[in-house]
């Protein structure tokens, strides 16, 4: 395939084509071929470079683990030697960990270093959230409380008029 797609030279054109070859005939539930995979991955890497070229005309700097994704290298299936050392799922936690507090922080952090007193007011920040988020559980946890009280008096209310309506019934 990667020969074929060399010697075409339309990534685009060739694409098209392995789909609609594999689409052919009557539908069926199949896994994705290794073909479709390398397309949809490179479909989101393109997302992902628009993405990223947006973000740099913003003037947002891109999170760490972005750039170093090689996301301009097309995906071709073949896993070449990445690097000396294998990553782990932990690796990509610690790696979006750090994204996501650099986000919080404005974006403004230079390569992974945070200042004493960017994380100070980042700690502070996260407290106000959580108590804001307090309250606001604790202002739901009284509304849910007096519902429950109404919907008692809603059932107090029904089953003294069903009486109600039983003894009218039983006097007639």
């Amino acid at each position: 395939m990667n020969a074929l797609r060399k010697h075409i030279g339309r990534e685009d054109l060739c694409d098209t084509l392995i789909t609609n070859a594999l689409n052919k005939g009557p539908k069926r539930v199949r896994i994705a071929s290794r073909e479709e995979l390398k397309i949809e991955i490179n479909k989101y890497k393109n997302i992902s470079l628009r993405l990223m070229e947006e973000m740099k005309r913003n003037g947002i700097k891109a999170p760490g683990f972005a750039t170093k994704a090689q996301l301009d290298k097309p995906e071709t299936g073949l896993r070449e030697e990445a690097a000396a050392k294998e990553k782990t799922s932990m690796d990509h936690l610690d790696t979006m960990s750090e994204a996501q507090s650099h986000l919080s922080l404005g974006g403004d952090l230079d390569e992974g270093e945070a200042t004493e007193a960017q994380l100070i007011n980042e700690k502070h920040r996260l407290q106000e959230v959580i108590s804001r988020l307090n309250i606001d559980i604790k202002d739901k946890n009284e509304k849910i409380l007096g519902l429950l009280e109404m919907i008692e008096d809603l059932k107090i209310n029904v089953y003294s008029r069903d009486k109600a309506i039983e003894l009218l019934q039983a006097q007639i």
